[in-house]
């Protein structure tokens, strides 16, 4: 069967094991995995409930973490994937389920948060924060029909961040208030999953800035955007594991 390397307890350890204690790892980096696991060990909902496997994992990263005075190293979403961020096309989608995970050894800060990896028409590099972390932004346009928008199939890597917009770019209008509601379904036997589910972490864009919303661990994605204020809403999908996530379909719909 095959295994995702955050889904199984002793890959993941001899993985971590491999890492080369000399590469140097932006602080930035430190602070992501540190914050995204304080999430998960703290979750502020009930969808953000940390499973005991996730929690041996989470235990045996900081572990390695603490004694091997070094951080996770970012796998590596490919060059491909550098580049164009998600896959559409169903023969790079399966040459991608091929391939086993890659860690990246360029972890300089430029490399991982270079502002020319954000291919969109709807946010730009001010958008984010230092705690935010990306490998590539980029947007997907979906069609409305009968109330909701249906997300295409896709295929997309390692902290990848998806922008999802109506035609023209347009986000989803929402009174204060009103709620956005974001269904996800994956494969979990995709790019050597164990099928228990993956790791993607969801929010929005709201007046040209991204705002973190929770983390989840599933094959079925299921969270809410509520507006605070009047205006255009986006919603954001983020892939936080270590391997491509596969979405074979999604909704999005005004609740």
């Amino acid at each position: 069967m095959k295994k995702n390397i955050f889904n199984d307890d002793q890959t993941f350890i001899e993985w971590a094991q491999n890492i080369d204690p000399a590469k140097h790892i932006p602080k930035r980096i430190h602070h992501k995995i540190y914050k995204d696991m304080e999430a998960r060990l703290h979750p502020k909902s009930s969808h953000t409930q940390l499973s005991y496997k996730y929690f041996k994992m989470a235990v045996a990263a900081a572990l390695i973490l603490l004694f091997c005075g070094t951080a996770i190293t970012i796998v590596d979403a490919g060059a491909h994937s550098a580049v164009f961020g998600i896959f559409k096309n169903a023969e790079d989608i399966q040459y991608l389920n091929e391939q086993p995970p890659i860690v990246n050894s360029d972890t300089s800060t430029d490399a991982q948060n270079d502002i020319s990896n954000i291919h969109s028409c709807i946010v730009d590099a001010s958008s984010f924060n230092d705690n935010i972390f990306f490998s590539t932004v980029n947007d997907v346009i979906v069609k409305e029909n009968s109330g909701t928008a249906k997300i295409p199939e896709l295929t997309f890597g390692s902290m990848d961040m998806i922008v999802i917009a109506q035609d023209n770019y347009v986000g989803w209008e929402l009174a204060e208030g009103e709620q956005l509601q974001i269904k996800i379904s994956i494969d979990p036997y995709y790019a050597h999953a164990d099928g228990t589910g993956e790791n993607m972490g969801f929010g929005y864009v709201y007046d040209n800035k991204y705002h973190e919303l929770e983390f989840q661990n599933a094959t079925e994605f299921n969270f809410t955007i509520t507006a605070d204020k009047s205006g255009h809403y986006y919603p954001v999908l983020q892939n936080i594991g270590v391997s491509y996530i596969h979405i074979t379909s999604g909704s999005v719909s005004i609740k």
